[in-house]
């Protein structure tokens, strides 16, 4: 097993598309940045300086309605699967598999260790852009709780754990941090278990966004517009996504282990 996930995690973390995503996360990052958060601290005067002089926990991507901040998770699903969610395809379609799965008894291994370096891929494709940007607005505002009445933030009483938000922001920002990592490699496992599915390799790579543009479409429709990933995702959004959140990441991870390391293990690869 240890073989298996230092080659899968080697190969994860070297490929040119890790990089790819990461700067286009991180030019994303940038352009909220000299877009939305700079000009906000420019526009500070003495007196709003000696009142309140802006809060850091709102300049992130995630805290605020920005173009950026839509764009970003928007194509959060296609950040995450860019690094490495079509090599199980490439690795079909060579033989890699095979030649792999020789070497040992348990074909679930291999899977397995492809399936963890994935999700790690994804979530990290999406975790450090997010904290880049965080750090970004560590440059322009201090690090001040958020006040209420203030009206600096969008997060009200129906919102997901406003409390935290205004007690710990803190803690309130690495929970969503995690969240975004959870999903960042959630739905790099999704790209996966299309492999599956599908007879092209961009498919694989677009199935993840396929699916998070239905959701962020047709969902609404039927009044479950908190069940959106694009939404409960985002600290920025109005109401309160807890259970939401929850049943939507069993059921992605349920189903994404289940198709690529149980069905997986059992396909005939030869």
């Amino acid at each position: 097993m240890n073989a298996f996930l230092r080659i899968e995690f080697a190969r994860a973390f070297r490929r040119k598309w890790f990089v790819v995503s990461l700067a286009i996360g991180c030019a994303i990052a940038l352009y909220n940045f000299f877009t939305y958060v700079f000009p906000i601290a420019l526009q500070m005067d003495e007196f709003t300086l000696k009142v309140y002089p802006g809060n850091l926990f709102t300049s992130w991507l995630g805290s605020s309605s920005s173009t950026g901040s839509y764009y970003f998770f928007f194509i959060l699903p296609l950040l995450a699967a860019l690094p490495f969610s079509d090599t199980l395809f490439s690795d079909f379609k060579s033989g890699f598999v095979h030649d792999l799965c020789t070497r040992s008894k348990k074909r679930s291994q291999y899977f397995l260790a492809k399936y963890l370096a994935t999700f790690c891929s994804g979530g990290f494709a999406v975790f450090i852009p997010l904290l880049f940007s965080f750090c970004l607005g560590c440059l322009v505002f201090p690090f001040l709780n958020p006040e209420p009445t203030n009206f600096t933030s969008l997060l009200g009483d129906q919102s997901t754990f406003p409390y935290i938000y205004y007690f710990s922001p803190l803690v309130y920002v690495l929970i969503f941090f995690v969240l975004n990592f959870i999903y960042g490699g959630l739905y790099a496992c999704f790209g996966l278990m299309s492999t599956f599915y599908v007879n092209y390799r961009f498919l694989v790579l677009i199935a993840p966004l396929l699916f998070h543009i239905f959701c962020m479409t047709l969902l609404p429709l039927i009044g479950l517009e908190a069940w959106a990933p694009m939404n409960f995702l985002r600290p920025a959004y109005s109401e309160y996504t807890l259970y939401p959140l929850i049943a939507v990441t069993l059921l992605l991870f349920g189903l994404t282990f289940w198709r690529v390391v149980v069905y997986g293990s059992q396909k005939d690869i030869y």
